[in-house]
């Protein structure tokens, strides 16, 4: 009895090595290379691009998997979205939590390059595919403990326009923290910098459940008005030169039919703002500080309200035309006289 005892043990536990030896084989091993083929073939079918991808690394007993340096091109060869790493730490207690519960999720130097072509098409339409998902589904029960991205880049062009436009911002960073698929949603913080030094603070909370919706604060500092106006297609009459714009409010928005927005900024800061004439050099207008309080904004009410705007130290010089008419009136033309 004891013998067989033993030889049961024994085999018990050689089953048990052996399952464990081929656990492990296959998620140190295996898994990688498994995880290579089938995104590189993927991408070939469905987007008939070549994916780069460095090391990919799977630990199978903690549950955690690392890729580095991915790549995918655009059709032009370059890239459309990279990244230098990504981390993520799945956790076992998702079966009594019931839901996909994820400790840590990091994504290290990001890029993501947005082009408008000659077409008007955008390149990252490219990247859809067809929604083969019932829309009325719910939502699969997901908890994002923490999430960050850290030192991203986004690329912005557009080749539509008579001077194609490009803009970066970076660094780009996110933080997202104990995220749930719930009406509760979860808190999240961005802050992101252009090339001119232009920097976007924004945080909050957003939920998916019941409808997306997001409330929070947000501020910008030293956005440059030219810039600003160029990158959201304002033509003027005039030019604006040179000036920034300093803000800081609040908002609420929930993303349904009709879209519901609510924007308070307090306070709104334009500072050494100068106006011309379209093809001259010489300032009309000089408007040294600018001070907007208690601005509001509705939706579906479609109203913007101020509460007082006060202008300091304008400056503006005026003289008389040969024609009789004021240089000012330069303004407000085409191509004014030289």
């Amino acid at each position: 009895m004891g013998n067989l005892l033993k030889s049961r043990l024994f085999r018990v536990a050689a089953v048990v090595l052996l399952l464990a030896g081929l656990y492990t084989l296959l998620g140190f091993y295996a898994a990688p290379r498994i995880v290579r083929s089938q995104a590189i073939d993927f991408v070939r079918e469905k987007y008939g691009r070549e994916l780069t991808l460095g090391e990919i690394r799977i630990n199978p007993f903690k549950l955690q998997a690392e890729i580095k340096d991915l790549s995918l091109p655009d059709t032009d060869g370059k890239p459309m979205f990279a990244f230098r790493r990504f981390f993520v730490d799945f956790e076992l207690s998702s079966l009594w939590r019931r839901a996909y519960f994820f400790k840590d999720v990091q994504l290290d130097a990001p890029l993501a390059r947005a082009v408008i072509r000659l077409d008007g098409s955008v390149n990252l339409a490219d990247l859809a595919l067809p929604d083969e998902t019932d829309s009325d589904e719910p939502l699969p029960a997901i908890w994002i403990q923490r999430f960050a991205l850290g030192e991203g880049t986004l690329q912005f062009a557009d080749l539509t326009r008579r001077v194609p436009l490009e803009r970066q911002f970076t660094p780009v960073n996110f933080k997202l923290d104990n995220f749930k698929t719930t009406p509760e949603g979860g808190a999240f913080g961005l802050t992101a910098k252009t090339q001119n030094a232009e920097l976007l603070e924004w945080h909050g909370k957003f939920a998916l459940e019941p409808q997306v919706s997001s409330s929070g604060e947000l501020a910008v500092t030293s956005l440059n008005v030219p810039g600003a106006l160029e990158v959201a297609g304002v033509e003027l009459p005039f030019v604006i030169p040179q000036g920034e714009m300093n803000l800081r409010g609040s908002y609420d928005v929930v993303l349904n039919e009709p879209m519901r927005l609510d924007v308070h900024l307090p306070q709104m800061q334009l500072n050494g703002l100068t106006v011309r004439a379209r093809g001259l050099e010489q300032d009309y207008v000089t408007l040294p500080a600018i001070v907007i309080n208690d601005t509001k904004i509705a939706m579906p009410a479609n109203t913007v309200s101020f509460g007082t705007i006060a202008a300091e130290g304008v400056k503006a010089d005026v003289w008389t035309m040969p024609d009789g008419t004021l240089n000012i009136d330069q303004l407000f033309v085409e191509a004014p006289a030289p």
